[in-house]
Order: C-alpha cells, then structure tokens, then sequence
C-alpha cells in the first residue's frame, strides 16, 4: 500500500474536518500550513555533510557541530521514536542531548597542545534555509591563559562508521572581527584540521639581532673612549 507524504495526509484531513465542520476552506489551510510548520519530518534526501563551526573567545573554545536527519538516524536509530524513518522536530529535541553526550567522546581538541575534551552546553533542532532538519549541539573547551596560538580538531572517531564513507564535515573557525575565517573539510580519510590562530613570537629571533646591535655600539664606544686616553697610535721604524 502506497503511503501518503505528510502533506497528503494533511489537506485529506482538512477536506474531512471541512466537511463535517463547516468551517471555510481558506482558514482549513491556514490551520494546515501552520500544522505543517512546527510538526513537519525532515527532509529526506541524504546531503552526507555535517557542519562545525569554532569560535575562539577570550575565555573558551566554543564548537557548534550540526549534523543532519540521515546521519542522526544512522548514529542512533532510537532517535526515531515513532519508527517511521523520518525526524520530527520534537523526535530531534527529545533525543538530542543523548545523541550530544554520546558524541561528546568522539571529538577531540588540542588547544596549544594540551588535549581537551569539549564540554557538552546545549543540543536543540534546527532548520536551514533549504529545510533540512538538523541537530545543532554546542560544545564548550575552557581557557584558563590567553587566548591560543594553534588549535587542532579531531573528527577521527565522529567521522566513521556507520557514517557513510563519502561523509564531509565542512568547518569554519572564526579568530577575531578583524581576521579572515579559517576554512577545512574533513573526512573519513583525513579527519584531522590543523589551525594556526595567530603569530607565535620568536623571541630568540628578535633577541639576537638586538643583542648583536647592542655588542656593536659597545665595541665602537669602547674603542672610542681608548683611542681618546692615549692618544692615535704612531708606529716607528727600529733604529739600530
């Protein structure tokens, strides 16, 4: 038996309840289109991307990652309560902290270094522009010192079974108002993004050249001063 889409099984019941209501055709699909806009499933076409965006703040990390109803459904198939292999956005916000903390230990940070492990802040259901139904979970890595010279994100465990092969996380870091976006695409094969966030200094490299300038202006001063406490230095031929 051929099943009906959402929308179907929406303007049948409206043509039913108009019938036995009365009630004008125009405000039956108003009510519909309203129905359709808070309860609608996903879209069910594969895009096979996820999404991380990192913020570098003066006292955190931040890493918003959004991952897509098809790649939900394939990370934890309980997530679709109702089991008809599509995600409702109440499905999406009932299991979405689960599906965050699940995932939490699949991403890894180094900041300066020093391994982090991103702390889980929010998970909630999101539509884009095209309507696809995302999960966008926001995770947290505190500083404790200024703000990071290098950052690395490690997707090795997220980017994985059963996430399909050609799977790509397209990711974005944002440093600063006045400085351009860093952009990577990860995947299964190359799971690892490397940023360098700002110069590092070389103080060694700034040091000698100072200190070469300062040893040079000591031997001129001191040679100076010698020549002026003996006078110009004659020399004369022995005379037997």
């Amino acid at each position: 038996m051929k099943t009906m889409s959402p929308w179907h099984r929406c303007v049948s019941a409206v043509y039913h309840l108009r019938q036995s209501s009365g009630i004008s055709l125009g405000r039956w699909f108003g009510l519909a289109a309203i129905f359709l806009i808070h309860a609608r499933p996903g879209a069910a076409h594969e895009i096979n991307t996820s999404y991380s965006v990192v913020s570098v703040r003066s006292d955190s990390v931040r890493l918003i990652l959004s991952i897509d109803e098809a790649d939900l459904l394939r990370l934890d198939p309980q997530i679709d309560v109702n089991g008809d292999g599509l995600l409702y956005r109440d499905e999406v916000l009932a299991g979405g902290e689960a599906m965050a903390l699940k995932l939490q230990d699949r991403l890894s940070t180094e900041v300066d270094g020093e391994p982090h492990t991103p702390e889980m802040l929010s998970a909630a259901p999101e539509v884009d522009v095209d309507g696809n139904l995302f999960l966008r979970i926001v995770y947290d890595v505190p500083l404790a010192d200024e703000p990071p010279a290098t950052l690395v994100l490690d997707l090795e465990k997220f980017l994985q079974a059963p996430l399909l092969d050609e799977h790509k996380n397209l990711v974005r870091v944002f440093v600063a108002s006045d400085q351009p976006e860093l952009l990577a695409v990860l995947s299964a094969s190359s799971p690892v993004g490397r940023f360098q966030l700002r110069e590092e200094v070389d103080l060694l490299a700034e040091v000698i050249p100072l200190a070469k300038a300062a040893y040079a202006q000591y031997v001129g001063t001191d040679r100076t001063a010698r020549e002026g406490e003996i006078g110009p230095v004659r020399y004369t031929a022995d005379v037997p």
